[in-house]
């Protein structure tokens, strides 16, 4: 996926005879740790953060590969960030009830490579918080991701719509849960693990699109899945 950007030092530039400035958008690949390092066509150097968790990361990825028709690869980015929520509620769980982050990290070693234990991690650690079962993927929602990841399964745009929906709802659901409990120590857990240059000259700040906990409207992160889908020009074919 690229994020589209433009050069902060070009828009600075003194406009042209005709009233205008001369730039244009550029193309950036995205990278794993947020932080852009970018040289425009006139040599100017900045940087961009992309000021988002993990899991809004690649479920951006995966709206975006259903847009542009890559139905596999969208269905294992929204497995994927499905699972790096569960890091996010975790670690952010541990995090309030006064643990020290280096005890943190050094236990999650244990399970950070085997997504079962995280999940079991997850759901008991829910159960604890909230007295109530966690909502999961369901065992042929389950088997329908294996198929896809494990067995080389091509899914059609219909299945691939329908698998970001149901993640979609387990993270909107989980989410809005801590927002309502939480509040201000989640958004500042939240905004302490964001990427972030310090010391940069020239700087450029991007959001996620699909969701942000750091964007609120109403009092919530969050909208229904069919308002993401028309914003990334997605037609819904269930």
């Amino acid at each position: 996926m690229r994020i589209e950007i433009t050069c902060p030092q070009c828009m600075r530039e003194p406009h042209n005879d005709n009233g205008f400035r001369l730039f244009k958008m550029q193309p950036q690949q995205l990278i794993d740790d947020g932080i852009h390092r970018v040289v425009c066509e006139k040599g100017h150097e900045y940087i961009v953060e992309l000021k988002a968790q993990k899991f809004e990361m690649l479920f951006d990825i995966a709206v975006n590969a259903i847009s542009d028709g890559y139905m596999r690869e969208a269905v294992a980015s929204f497995a994927a960030s499905l699972e790096r929520f569960y890091e996010f509620f975790i670690k952010y769980h541990i995090h309030s009830l006064g643990i020290d982050e280096s005890i943190l990290l050094d236990t999650w070693k244990e399970v950070s490579n085997q997504s079962e234990r995280q999940l079991g991690a997850f759901t008991f650690l829910f159960l604890a918080k909230y007295n109530e079962k966690a909502q999961v993927l369901e065992s042929n929602t389950v088997g329908f991701r294996n198929k896809v990841i494990h067995k080389g399964y091509i899914p059609t745009e219909k299945e691939a719509i329908d698998f970001g929906d149901k993640v979609y709802s387990i993270i909107k659901s989980t989410a809005q849960k801590l927002e309502l409990s939480d509040k201000e120590g989640l958004y500042s857990y939240y905004s302490s693990c964001l990427p972030s240059s310090r010391g940069a000259k020239y700087s450029v700040t991007k959001q996620s699109e699909a969701i942000s906990l750091g964007h609120k409207t109403n009092g919530t992160s969050f909208r229904d899945y069919k308002s993401i889908l028309k914003q990334f020009r997605i037609v819904d074919v269930r």
